[in-house]
């Protein structure tokens, strides 16, 4: 073959067409993100070292240029936004912007802890089991669509806060909580069990209501014992329709004392529910309910990670919550994430064990990305901070951390634990008040103030003093 059949439109060898393109892009996120992968993977990086000022600051302050890169990626780093958008940040960047981002710039990893002072006393049972704890904690979120964060609603917005979820549902950009088995459901994250408590049957790792009939929750049976007894169940409600399905498969050695990846998919099937369950990405079991498929739930939609949420049944007690906090978890969790659809086998196999893409309100790529919780924004010591759980799904679905102590949170990997080696990738702390964030900021600006101080090239110190001084 020659040079000149590449060109020949008669021939197989042609270029990829924006169709194929497209198809290509679903297998890395998307199309605009394998064009910015592409871009970054030409471009040009000068081999310069950024850590000396003397390098790259010739007639400009190096003090300025330092605090300027760390302000670029405090303010303007898509922290929620997807891969594509991730990457054009990097492209945006000045050479100066990515040597700190990638040398400089502190990052962490992270998980929730539940009752890690101890899961309390018993201070009221529900008729199914569901015990109160004395020391409640949860993660709650509502369904929105959600506003920015007070503090960012008075000020000029940063790229990273966007001010309200856009509404499309056509996008699927509508309730980021949506409960709609018709085009389905997925819940996914990693827990570490530990040991069950004796104090109630029941723990709840998520709990979804409207706090009337409709009503979706994945819990543990902490009564049953046995190595081959499995504890895992699911209950969905929906006006007068209840089911209930234990999963098998998933042994009780799964739980306690180690990290694993839990999946689960529920979707209408005719007049059944068609839900699946998955172990580190192996699917474990399908289980189909003869209980009546149900309508998409509406309403104030809320959510909590770590125990039950409050919910009223009309049509029986056994599913009535009287209260948020009701079957509180004694296990860690991490990486938790609500999809608006159902995932497939293959999705579910490829990722979980790594992570996803975000930013459903800007980006098509992820709009099935309800709630992303990676709970890796680090430790900073202000519990006002460090109670809110950041949503990385792009739609601002931030969680209360109610009954957070200064021990509900770890800056381990839930991955890294399970392989025995660094396999997540840790995320820049985007709070410009985190210590590691502070601290690494001050030491680059003080090395540029010093080497600033005796630059006879800088513009500035050629300026009189007088003008200097006023």
């Amino acid at each position: 073959m020659s040079v000149k059949d590449l060109f020949d439109d008669k021939k197989p060898y042609k270029l990829l067409s924006s169709e194929n393109l497209e198809n290509l892009g679903t297998e890395v996120e998307s199309s605009g993100n394998l064009e910015e992968r592409t871009e970054e993977k030409n471009r040009f990086i000068p081999v310069v070292n950024f850590q000396f000022p003397e390098n790259f600051a010739r007639y400009g302050k190096a003090e300025k240029y330092y605090e300027d890169s760390f302000n670029r990626i405090t303010d303007d780093y898509p922290y929620d936004g997807s891969l594509r958008e991730q990457t054009q940040f990097r492209n945006d960047s000045s050479y100066l912007d990515l040597y700190i981002f990638d040398r400089k710039y502190p990052r962490t990893t992270g998980h929730a802890i539940f009752s890690p002072n101890g899961w309390g006393t018993p201070t009221a049972t529900t008729p199914a089991g569901l015990a109160l704890p004395s020391i409640v904690e949860f993660v709650q979120v509502k369904g929105g669509p959600n506003q920015a964060p007070d503090e960012f609603l008075n000020q000029s917005v940063s790229k990273q806060f966007p001010e309200s979820n856009k509404y499309d549902p056509d996008l699927n950009r509508e309730s980021n909580l949506k409960f709609d088995f018709n085009q389905g459901v997925t819940v996914e994250f990693w827990m570490n069990k530990g040991a069950f408590v004796s104090s109630t049957s029941f723990e709840v790792p998520f709990m979804l209501s409207n706090e009337d009939s409709g009503s979706f929750r994945i819990g543990l049976a902490t009564s049953l014992s046995g190595p081959t007894q499995s504890s895992l169940y699911a209950i969905w409600t929906s006006g007068s329709t209840s089911n209930l399905v234990n999963y098998n498969g998933i042994e009780n050695q799964e739980f306690t004392g180690s990290w694993h990846h839990f999946a689960f998919t529920f979707q209408n099937s005719g007049s059944n529910v068609v839900s699946k369950a998955y172990l580190d990405g192996e699917l474990k079991d399908t289980q189909t309910s003869a209980g009546g498929a149900i309508n998409e739930v509406t309403g104030a939609l809320k959510a909590n990670v770590g125990a039950a949420r409050k919910m009223d049944y009309p049509s029986s007690v056994f599913y009535d919550v009287p209260a948020d906090g009701y079957g509180k978890l004694s296990g860690s969790i991490d990486e938790f994430r609500y999809w608006k659809t159902v995932r497939s086998s293959k999705e579910i196999g490829r990722y979980w064990f790594t992570q996803t893409g975000g930013g459903t309100n800007d980006d098509i790529a992820n709009t099935d990305l309800g709630v992303y919780f990676k709970f890796n924004e680090g430790i900073t010591g202000d519990t006002s901070i460090d109670s809110k759980a950041l949503d990385y799904s792009g739609r601002i679905s931030n969680g209360i951390w109610t009954g957070y102590s200064a021990q509900s949170r770890n800056t381990s990997s839930a991955i890294d634990e399970y392989f025995g080696k660094t396999v997540e990738s840790k995320d820049p702390i985007i709070y410009a008040t985190h210590p590691d964030v502070v601290e690494a900021k001050t030491q680059l600006m003080n090395s540029g103030s010093e080497y600033d101080f005796q630059n006879n090239a800088s513009i500035y110190n050629s300026i009189p003093s007088w003008i200097v001084d006023e």
